[in-house]
């Protein structure tokens, strides 16, 4: 992903993208599910938010599998710096009849746009006051909580979702299946598997 393109840097931006279609890391893993080696990359243009606080959902607990709860990771700032695994984020729990679990994170740092650059982000500190609070109000968990529902619906699978809260309005990013899965072995440890 490139972040904040205009017109002035997009060809860059879609080369850069392009390229990162034909890295090692994609032809190993082209190779290990038997995939077609060759083939073109699809490109996606979407409009920027800047997000307040942005995260990722789970149509059900990634941790336990269990099927009544949703699990939702959130930060303030951009996503890709809690995507990315940089950024420490708060994470709830929210069961379908709207009981909410929270682990609040110490939220030191977010990943905002670099305004001195054409592209870009970088990361600044979070005001302190801000810091071990609630990234996300009851309100949105319970509205992102019924969004997974409604994709679960739509899609008949789990989805996994990136969202955005920008002047308290929730953007729905991008949505896919949940393609983890859950297995307990003999001695009753749980295996996850990810693809």
């Amino acid at each position: 992903s490139v972040l904040h393109v205009n017109e002035s840097n997009l060809v860059d931006a879609l080369k850069t993208v392009w390229k990162s279609g034909y890295s090692e890391r994609i032809f190993a893993y082209k190779k290990a599910n038997n995939l077609e080696l060759s083939g073109g990359i699809a490109i996606v243009i979407q409009a920027m938010i800047d997000a307040d606080v942005a995260g990722v959902g789970f149509g059900f607990n990634a941790v336990t599998g269990d099927r009544a709860q949703v699990m939702i990771s959130s930060t303030y700032g951009l996503g890709e710096g809690l995507v990315s695994g940089e950024l420490d984020a708060d994470t709830y729990l929210v069961s379908k009849s709207g009981e909410i679990e929270r682990q609040i994170a110490d939220k030191n740092r977010k990943m905002v746009r670099n305004s001195e650059a054409k592209a870009g982000t970088v990361y600044v500190e979070v005001e302190e006051n801000l810091r071990k609070k609630n990234s996300l109000s009851d309100t949105h968990l319970i509205e992102i909580r019924n969004l997974l529902a409604r994709l679960y619906g739509h899609f008949n699978a789990y989805q996994d979702i990136e969202f955005a809260v920008k002047n308290d309005e929730l953007y729905l990013l991008q949505t896919r299946p949940i393609t983890t899965v859950f297995i307990a072995d003999s001695s009753g440890e749980r295996i996850i598997w990810d693809s």
